[in-house]
């Protein structure tokens, strides 16, 4: 955070969203990644792409709320084909 945007949002839960932020994208992209808990990881990942975005709307970038829309749609997608997946770690754990 070395330029902070003048926004009516406490300075505290700004700087609390922004640490924990990157351990909520690890574990949603670990998760998403291995297979494991598929649902619940796009839906985690669809959380964190919404707080973004309207952190990035308030703050006024334009480009950021973009890419961010296309995370989102890749997120419904995945979230939308999540019984189709054949190779993940949720499926060989609904086998046995």
């Amino acid at each position: 955070m070395n330029n902070p945007r003048k926004t009516f949002l406490p300075p505290a839960s700004v700087y609390l969203f922004a640490v924990t932020l990157p351990f909520f994208e690890v574990t949603a992209g670990s998760l998403l990644i291995l297979g494991l808990f598929t649902r619940f990881a796009a839906a985690l990942g669809g959380l964190l792409v919404t707080a973004l975005t309207i952190g990035l709307t308030i703050s006024g970038d334009a480009h950021g709320v973009a890419l961010n829309l296309v995370y989102a749609m890749a997120l419904f997608i995945l979230l939308y084909l999540v019984d189709e997946n054949e190779l993940s770690l949720d499926r060989l754990r609904k086998r046995s």
